[in-house]
């Protein structure tokens, strides 16, 4: 199952229309990666995926902004709900797989940090924008070259070997 931003049925898209200033920013960024991030607390800080063991779930651009906010959710829980397992454990178990299409090396080393090497996968969205910045954000981040291989191939090529055989 692959989530992508979107309208929902009846709701206007984009969402800030060519008068907001900064529109295109508000649209294609904040507002999607917004989106992106309560769809990640939904799936992986819920049990909402537990009558699915063997769904194959992935989240385009990084599952919104959850590795530059989990450090957040985390101390808030330590506050307000410190019996409570973190959310960061939480994140890191999930069998939730992000796509880092577009993103720069620094979002690709809070990813892995965020989720783990093994839930962040290349190439699955966005080939409007070509593969050239996302190959170089992946050889430029300061990630472990298992890591770097996981994302480039061994995640997705896990994803699909049951479907078929993967070289």
């Amino acid at each position: 199952l692959f989530i992508h931003h979107g309208p929902m049925p009846g709701d206007p898209f984009p969402k800030f229309d060519n008068s907001t200033d900064n529109a295109r920013r508000r649209n294609g960024t904040l507002d999607m990666q917004t989106s992106l991030s309560s769809v990640m607390v939904t799936l992986c800080l819920t049990d909402c995926l537990a009558p699915y063991p063997d769904l194959m779930v992935h989240v385009h651009n990084l599952g919104g902004n959850i590795p530059y906010e989990v450090e957040r959710m985390d101390h808030r829980s330590l506050l307000d709900t410190p019996g409570e397992e973190l959310p960061s454990t939480r994140f890191r178990r999930a069998k939730v797989f992000v796509d880092c299409n577009s993103f720069g090396p620094r979002a690709i080393e809070a990813g892995v940090r965020a989720y783990g090497a093994d839930r962040i996968i290349c190439g699955t969205d966005g080939s409007d924008f070509g593969c050239e910045w996302t190959s170089k954000a992946i050889a430029d981040a300061d990630i472990s070259e298992d890591a770097r291989n996981l994302i480039l191939h061994g995640n997705a090529a896990g994803m699909l070997s049951h479907l078929a055989a993967i070289t």
